[in-house]
């Protein structure tokens, strides 16, 4: 007990400590030995592993202060070194940011997980949504390399990324080959959306996050516009573009358009 009561000290100041996991455990068997535990929100080992480890990431992870701006914090964390999770789980946090970027209106019905696993490729975060006037579902798979990674070489992209490309353009071509297998894919979804599923057709595509504006001469900048032109499976957008959809927010909510 006394570690526990350390820990809830350092929370006391501001520092988050504890986040409780329930192994085999129900709500009275904790009050009766941890009553200072009982009502703190916590994991439990009953649901499925990677909520239960996105949980404890987001505990750990600090999140936007209240009075501070969505674009502050965003510039923030690309001031930062670059880290996967970090981005990520700030991501997650902020979904409104990549339904900004992915033009999601009020009328389209999405949900955003991550990390999920689709047949044989990873991806950071999936956005799923539902088109209402549409007979299917879109499926982006979202990948976070790093914020001073360079996409464009003499007018071509980088061989990292090109190999990145190629991974998704096999990705797609199976799921083309394998549509019967779709629901399956989405077993990392809901129920509702499970079921939404069925007799609709899933259109995956991909967005990644790579580099900075400031970071790409004129010639790269072109080359980027004309890759995004050209119709392909997969986008390529700086980091910058989260950067304009945090000022679009904050514009709306009515905060002062000299953040940074």
């Amino acid at each position: 007990m006394k570690e526990l009561s350390a820990l809830l000290a350092l929370e006391k100041r501001g520092q988050k400590s504890i986040l409780p996991v329930w192994h085999k455990l129900d709500r009275e068997a904790v009050a009766k030995d941890f009553p200072l535990l009982v009502d703190r929100v916590a994991a439990n080992t009953e649901s499925l592993i990677w909520v239960v480890a996105r949980q404890i990431v987001r505990s750990i992870i600090p999140g936007r202060n209240e009075t501070e701006t969505l674009t502050r914090f965003l510039h923030n964390l690309l001031e930062d070194p670059f880290d996967r999770v970090v981005v990520r789980t700030s991501l997650l946090r902020e979904q409104r940011l990549l339904r900004w970027v992915e033009n999601w209106g009020p009328e389209i019905d999405g949900d955003i997980w991550g990390p999920k696993r689709v047949h044989d490729f990873t991806c950071d975060i999936c956005m799923l949504a539902n088109f209402h006037y549409e007979y299917f579902h879109q499926v982006t798979l979202v990948l976070f390399l790093p914020f001073q990674v360079q996409v464009f070489a003499n007018e071509r992209v980088t061989s990292d990324v090109e190999a990145l490309l190629t991974q998704l353009s096999d990705l797609f071509l199976w799921l083309d080959d394998n549509r019967d297998l779709h629901g399956s894919v989405l077993e990392f979804a809901t129920k509702r959306w499970c079921e939404r599923a069925r007799g609709r057709i899933l259109n995956f595509r991909g967005l990644i996050f790579a580099g900075r504006r400031h970071l790409l001469d004129a010639s790269q900048m072109e080359s980027l516009q004309r890759f995004n032109q050209v119709e392909r499976g997969t986008r390529i957008l700086t980091y910058d573009r989260l950067l304009d959809a945090a000022a679009s927010i904050d514009k709306a909510s009515g905060v002062p358009s000299n953040e940074p």
